[in-house]
């Protein structure tokens, strides 16, 4: 029988994590956003990433179950281009203008889990599920600093469907194997750290609202 610790759903704020509750998200328009672009622009995580690196790593972990959404084969704009990202993102005072691959949408088929890990290109991550309605499984932080034996669960969090939740990449984390088709919008960056966002939070300066 799996044992876990403290698990957080709806609005809330633990050591690695905390639901920017301060703006309200309309959930379906980003839906409708997804939607709109074809399932022939969904690429394997592999294959997307050399869309922008050449030189990417091969990651056999990561299957043809992770895909994430090539905006330009649609239009020839990238997420970030679009005026319902735009006015997203204008919301926070980041410190420098975020780029082109800080955007993302990310596809999973049932099946696929993250196992054990470290953000390798980037601090934080904010999330916002669109698919399925009650968001899916949890993000669950370990204690530990090797992947091999990542000690205890700390705990879980559930990603709000209301707001995005702001999430630390540095701490070793997984999400359990995917019941069914999921979908997330992600917002990440390698500039800030989390707890320079979190401070801002703390000082007012973080949100244009």
């Amino acid at each position: 029988m799996e044992v876990y610790c403290m698990r957080y759903r709806g609005i809330s704020q633990a050591e690695h994590h905390r639901v920017l509750h301060e703006i309200k998200i309309d959930r379906q328009s980003f839906i409708d956003f997804y939607n709109m672009f074809p399932k022939e622009t969904h690429l394997p995580w592999n294959e997307f990433k050399l869309k922008y690196n050449p030189n990417n790593p091969y990651r056999r972990n990561l299957t043809d179950k992770f895909k994430m959404v090539y905006a330009p084969a649609y239009e020839g704009k990238e997420l970030i281009d679009y005026p319902i990202i735009q006015n997203l993102i204008d919301k926070f005072n980041f410190r420098n203008p975020l780029i082109v691959t800080d955007i993302q949408i990310l596809t999973y088929d049932p099946g696929f889990r993250f196992k054990t890990h470290i953000d390798a290109e980037v601090n934080w991550s904010m999330f916002l599920p669109l698919i399925p309605e009650d968001g899916g499984e949890p993000l669950v932080y370990h204690q530990g600093e090797n992947m091999k034996d990542p000690g205890p669960e700390i705990y879980r969090v559930h990603y709000s469907t209301e707001h995005l939740t702001l999430t630390t990449g540095a701490v070793i984390h997984r999400v359990p194997e995917m019941s069914g088709p999921r979908v997330l919008l992600r917002i990440r960056s390698g500039d800030e750290t989390y707890q320079e966002l979190i401070d801002k939070i703390n000082k007012g300066t973080f949100f244009n609202v």
